[in-house]
């Protein structure tokens, strides 16, 4: 019984703990309201006795309380005691090492120590100031106290940042290098904050690597961060990747992230190679690499080769699941490779999404692949497509425009299968209900980032399709002049335009119940009997493709 209560008053303070962090904001204000009291070194003793009490302190209340008993036998902090007191509190809040900080430079015991640690702790907070962090190093330099700790620290803040910045990470080390201060966590974090930065320059990071080669300053990490910067570039270099992972293997630098980053350079590269990527999972696994990353991303693989191979993507996605690694981007990368076969199965996706669903893992990447295996097929099932995008939509996976005539539609955000049936479904209500011309402009982008020059990109080729599928209930269509990312239709039932022009060549047989169903406005489409761009003409010289990747809307684009 003793036991048993024992355990459950541990249990109540792990979670009802007495402290309260408050009242350590309370001693802070306490120890600034004191930072002109002196410090006493002829006490150096007593100093070295509570400096070595706090090496034993973690609990933030035993720091409180240690802190307080200095000050209540009238002892201030020295540099050696702050300085221990940021590291401590780093773990905790900012705030704190702040106050700290501006108490050593007050009273003029700040040293590299001082700048070293408070660097160190912005890096590892849970979002780093870079800004702030160059800063201190700047203030760090003019004092004459800046070491290769404090340019590592501040260059890891940098590459830990939101959004570092790769050009200064590279000046910061190339000042290490002349006050003769890099080492292999200098090179390494900088690489790291080029393959996290925006647009990874491959190139910067290759030729660090080689000068940390040369230096002998190459390791696991510099290689990993090296072949990650390629995979994350604009168009990743396959080659260069693989090359710099056998390096690794020879020297025995090889982790998880070297596999991973190299399977993905392979996935992304222009001519995605498969069995290259397959054959770097296997030896993944027999070295005990493979993560959820080292399957998704040879999935990846798989799905952006020539010929996706579905029966390997699916062998891939079972192992996954049964070694616990399969995620919502597993299942959404195989259904994508089976979308982009040559005669994609639709009971595969819709079980491997029904899969997805039942994990709770089903996202819009997965019903966008779903229904463009859908919209792929043969004989496609409109009325599973129309569920599944109504379904996607009551969950907030796609953002599907309702449409009404004299509408501007903007269809980034969908893929082939999803723009294609949403259109058909919403175009065909608008004719049911409508004697009336329905003209819409649709919004689909010049398709610059599809993966060649001779592909029309997704978004186009769906209302292509609807513009073929379409043509007998279509009075004109066009992109419009001078911007080719929009696509103007005209839009009539074809039995209204037949009766209209019934009535045009025999008038005396038109009645009064006709005269008021079609609308006065219709006189304007007489000139357009068809529409007058053709879908060959649409499409030109290029290769219809729904498995071209999907245009990325930019900035400095006018749409």
């Amino acid at each position: 019984m003793s036991s048993s209560r024992t355990k459950n008053n541990i249990h109540k303070r792990s979670y009802y703990p007495r402290y309260n962090p408050s009242n350590f904001a309370a001693t802070m204000q306490r120890l600034k309201n004191l930072s002109d009291a002196k410090i006493l070194n002829s006490r150096k003793n007593e100093y070295i006795a509570y400096s070595q009490s706090l090496k034993q302190l973690y609990q933030l209340q035993d720091i409180d309380l240690l802190l307080n008993k200095m000050l209540d036998n009238q002892l201030f902090p020295n540099a050696y005691i702050i300085n221990q007191l940021i590291k401590k509190l780093s773990r905790y809040r900012l705030e704190y090492i702040d106050d700290l900080y501006r108490i050593a430079v007050n009273k003029g015991i700040a040293d590299s120590i001082t700048y070293n640690s408070i660097i160190d702790a912005i890096a590892k907070s849970a979002n780093p100031n870079a800004y702030e962090a160059i800063r201190l190093l700047e203030e760090a330099k003019k004092l004459g106290i800046a070491n290769a700790i404090t340019y590592n620290s501040t260059i890891d803040a940098i590459a830990k940042s939101e959004n570092p910045n790769a050009h200064y990470a590279i000046g910061l080390l190339e000042e290490a290098k002349i006050a003769g201060f890099a080492d292999t966590f200098t090179y390494s974090s900088t690489i790291d904050a080029i393959a996290k930065s925006v647009n990874p320059n491959a190139y910067d990071a290759i030729r660090l690597l080689e000068e940390a080669k040369i230096a002998g300053f190459a390791d696991t990490f510099t290689y990993s961060s090296t072949i990650d910067a390629i995979a994350k570039s604009v168009n990743p270099n396959a080659n260069d990747a693989i090359r710099l992972l056998e390096e690794a293997k020879k020297l025995g630098f090889v982790n998880i992230i070297t596999y991973s980053s190299t399977i993905d350079a392979i996935a992304k590269s222009k001519n995605s190679n498969a069995h290259e990527a397959i054959r770097l999972l296997e030896e993944a696994k027999q070295a005990g690499f493979a993560n959820v990353i080292t399957y998704n991303s040879t999935i990846e693989a798989i799905a952006r080769s020539e010929n996706p191979n579905v029966h390997d993507a699916i062998r891939l996605l079972e192992e996954a699941k049964q070694a616990g690694f399969a995620d919502k981007y597993t299942y959404g990368s195989t259904i994508d490779a089976v979308a982009k076969s040559a005669n994609p199965n639709v009971n595969d996706v819709i079980r491997l999404l029904e899969e997805a669903k039942k994990l709770g893992i089903a996202d819009a990447i997965t019903y966008n692949n779903t229904l463009n295996v859908i919209a792929k097929s043969v004989k496609p099932n409109v009325n599973d497509a129309i569920r599944l995008l109504e379904e996607a939509k009551k969950n907030w996976l796609l953002d599907l425009p309702i449409i009404n005539s004299g509408d501007v539609v903007d269809l980034h955000g969908l893929s082939f299968g999803s723009a294609y049936f949403w259109l058909k479904k919403e175009i065909g209500k608008l004719l049911l209900n409508s004697t009336d011309i329905v003209s819409i402009t649709f919004i689909y982008g010049q398709g610059s980032n599809s993966r060649t020059n001779g592909e029309t990109h997704p978004i186009k080729q769906a209302v292509l399709k609807i513009v073929k599928d379409m043509r007998n209930d279509i009075n004109d269509c066009n992109e419009i002049e001078g911007n080719a990312g929009r696509f103007h239709v005209n839009f009539q039932r074809k039995e209204l335009k037949d009766e209209w022009h019934k009535q045009v060549d025999n008038p005396g047989i038109r009645s009064k119940k006709i005269d008021k169903k079609i609308h006065h406005s219709q006189r304007l489409f007489m000139q357009h009997a068809t529409c007058q761009t053709g879908y060959s003409d649409l499409i030109g010289n290029s290769n219809l493709n729904p498995n071209a990747k999907p245009f990325t809307p930019s900035q400095t684009r006018n749409y």
